[in-house]
Formats: C-alpha cells, sequence, structure tokens
C-alpha cells in the first residue's frame, strides 16, 4: 500500500471511529439526562409519532432484532413509559402504548443525533449529497453483517469495544 492511500484509509478509519463515538456521547448523554438510552428514546418517539404499534412493527421501525425490541419494551415498561395493551379484534397481539408519563418524556426528549445531521445534510448541493451517499453506501457494504444478521446498537457497540485494540493498532502504523 502506497503511503498516500495508506494515510487516506487511516483517515476514513479514524472519522468513522469519530462518527461512532459521536453516537455513543449522544446516547450518554441522553441516558444522563432523561434516563433513557438512545434507542429507548427511538421507542419513545416512533410511539408518539405513529401511535401504538406491536412489537414486530417497531422493531422494522427502528431496525433493530425482535429480541432486542423485546428488551427495550420491557425495560421501559419497567419504568412506566410504556405498556403493552391486546389488540382489539385479535388478543394474541400486544400493542406497546405510551402511558402519560411516556408521552410527555417523549416530547421533552431532545432531537436524536441523525435529526441534526439530516437537516446539514439538507443544506448541501445535490451533487454533494449524492457523493456522500455513495461512499456511505460503499463503506457500508464493506462492514455491513450479512443480510440474515441484524445487530442493534447495543450490539454494534460491544463489538466495537472488543475490536478497539484492532482499530488502535491500525492507526499507530
Amino acid at each position: 500500500m502506497c503511503g498516500e492511500n495508506e494515510q487516506m484509509i487511516k483517515n476514513i478509519v479514524a472519522v468513522l471511529r469519530r462518527l461512532l463515538r459521536a453516537v455513543y456521547m449522544d446516547n450518554a448523554k441522553m441516558n444522563r439526562q432523561y434516563g433513557v438510552t438512545g434507542p429507548q428514546g427511538g421507542v419513545l418517539r416512533s410511539l408518539r409519532d405513529s401511535g401504538p404499534a406491536s412489537s414486530a412493527e417497531l422493531s422494522r421501525t427502528l431496525y433493530v432484532t425482535p429480541s432486542t425490541m423485546t428488551g427495550l419494551i420491557d425495560r421501559l415498561e419497567s419504568k412506566g413509559l410504556v405498556e403493552r395493551i391486546k389488540k382489539v379484534g385479535d388478543r394474541r397481539v400486544l400493542m406497546i402504548t405510551l402511558t402519560s408519563a411516556g408521552e410527555e418524556l417523549s416530547h421533552r426528549l431532545p432531537d436524536p443525533l441523525e435529526l441534526r445531521l439530516v437537516s446539514k445534510l439538507s443544506d448541501l448541493d445535490i451533487g454533494h449529497v449524492k457523493q456522500l451517499s455513495a461512499g456511505v453506501d460503499e463503506l457500508l457494504s464493506m462492514v455491513e453483517p450479512a443480510a440474515t444478521e441484524t445487530l442493534s446498537y447495543d450490539e454494534i457497540m460491544e463489538q466495537a469495544s472488543a475490536n478497539k485494540s484492532i482499530a488502535d493498532n491500525l492507526l499507530e502504523k
């Protein structure tokens, strides 16, 4: 690998690490200030914006596995922010709905990092956005798990932490 190419690769890896750190810090700040994690905040926002939903619908909307969604709902329910109610017409399906405390908190939560990013990206010209989109898609295809394996944010962060030494070694070279 030539020196210039190697330096550019190191820069890409460093920028991605900064991005992951920004997501992690945003999540940690929300947890400290509001007592919910970023993914839990996503559930609250989704229920606020779209109304009651099944666990399966929420998992598809928020791109997490059904088992991860069950854990998120369990934790939100234990905090008194959501409740499970039987779906009218099909008692086999439980709908997740906000409690009054969950509704109130959902309106106080800050805009997620994604909304701030969308706002900044919308200020760019379409050609630049297309270039960024193609680059991000290509990077994602290099690291994304197989289509059958969907990881939650928490699972990704655990893997990132476990692989931190590998990334540190790459950046030190």
